[in-house]
């Protein structure tokens, strides 16, 4: 694990939980005998893994756009999707150890949201790959950051606009 980067202010997060191709998370279990959930990651770097355990209180999926959301049939305490995008939803979470997987808008806003200094949360945000973090909302305008880039390249001119996205395909 590292500690965060540059984005540390508006993040407010504890560690980013993987760097690509370094470690991965293999399993995730629940433990019978103390609550909260054991996650077996794997040294990816190796040929034989060595393997370690770290738990969390909570755990947080965030499978992406195209995902299907699907019920897991058990008896822990899950918390429904409007809870969790409700603005207050997550403000009686608190003193926990959290493990968000994902690195798109919504774990990168839950990670967030979890860990205002007030809520005294560890949060630990788990990428496939650590290549770009950022907040759904612009940090200081309160507006989602792709309107404010949007806004941006909608304000050059075509010609130049099209030649600046050309550049980056040809990458």
């Amino acid at each position: 694990m590292i500690t965060t980067g540059w984005y540390t202010p508006f993040l407010r997060i504890s560690s980013i939980a993987s760097i690509p191709q370094i470690s991965g998370i293999t399993r995730i279990s629940r433990n019978v005998d103390r609550d909260g959930w054991e996650l077996l990651i794997s040294d990816l770097k190796e040929e034989q893994s060595e393997s370690s355990t770290e738990y969390f209180d909570c755990v947080i999926l965030c499978t992406g756009l195209t995902a299907q959301p699907v019920q897991i049939d058990c008896q822990i305490k899950m918390l429904p999707v409007s809870e969790l995008n409700h603005p207050d939803g997550l403000g009686h979470i608190t003193d926990q150890r959290i493990v968000v997987i994902g690195g798109g808008e919504s774990a990168v806003d839950y990670a967030n949201r979890l860990a205002q200094p007030e809520l005294n949360n560890k949060v630990f945000l788990s990428l496939r790959s650590g290549i770009r973090v950022s907040t759904r909302y612009h940090p200081i305008r309160g507006v989602p950051s792709d309107f404010l880039r949007n806004r941006l390249m909608l304000s050059i001119h075509e010609n130049i606009r099209n030649w600046i996205g050309q550049r980056f395909v040809e990458l």
